[in-house]
């Protein structure tokens, strides 16, 4: 059916039929995320592992999961951005695709193609975006889930990550569930702007014994 494994392109029930031991943490991680629109605190999850072992997957269930539940999309906005970003160079390049995944399914707008910022470091371009953002959410809170973060974070620069960490803290309505393949300096110099901001979960790989375990169990005469 998927010649090319895409998880982005499988539906929820796929996506669950398809899952192999890591009910748990997508369980786990669900709930956190969950929470956050219950008490005010914000959770922000890192799933780290090398290519392959199931991150696409695990994130792409979990946001079938959160965008099933109506409780929480009525108070959580979710930006779910593409696996690969090539073309995110720049704080207001990620911040255009945030609004573009936010608005695509309501109006299909493309905001990069339709409004001349200009240059790229303008920060009054990043707030004009920043600004249809907040319209957009109203009182909701805003979910980013964004895979491959240590690309993500190197290719926006140390300016970049300084003003998008100011930008969470005078606005406190973000959470993020990312994903990486390694812990980057970016995320581990003590002096970087996200040393320290997630909860970071390693996914170990999967047993082939242990798969064809759980899959073939052995019928009850």
């Amino acid at each position: 059916m998927h010649p090319t494994f895409n998880p982005s392109m499988m539906s929820g029930d796929e996506l669950e039929a398809t899952l192999v031991d890591r009910a748990r943490i997508a369980s786990r991680v669900f709930e956190l995320l969950s929470s956050n629109t219950r008490n005010g605190s914000k959770h922000n999850i890192l799933l780290v592992g090398p290519r392959g072992i199931g991150k696409s997957h695990l994130t792409a269930l979990i946001y079938y999961r959160l965008k099933a539940a109506a409780t929480i999309t009525e108070t959580q906005a979710i930006a779910y951005l593409r696996e690969d970003e090539w073309g995110l160079t720049s704080l207001l390049d990620f911040l255009i695709r945030v609004y573009e995944s936010l608005t695509s399914s309501d109006a299909g707008i493309q905001l990069s193609s339709t409004l001349p910022f200009g240059d790229k470091r303008s920060e009054e371009s990043e707030q004009a975006v920043w600004n249809l953002i907040r319209e957009f959410l109203k009182d909701r809170s805003l979910l980013v889930i964004v895979e491959n973060l240590d690309t993500v974070l190197a290719n926006i620069g140390l300016d970049g990550q300084q003003r998008l960490r100011g930008l969470i803290q005078t606005y406190p309505i973000w959470s993020f569930l990312a994903t990486s393949t390694l812990i980057s300096a970016d995320l581990s110099d003590q002096k970087s702007p996200f040393y320290g901001f997630f909860d970071v979960i390693r996914l170990e790989e999967l047993s082939v014994g242990g798969w064809i375990a759980r899959c073939f169990v052995p019928v009850k005469s």
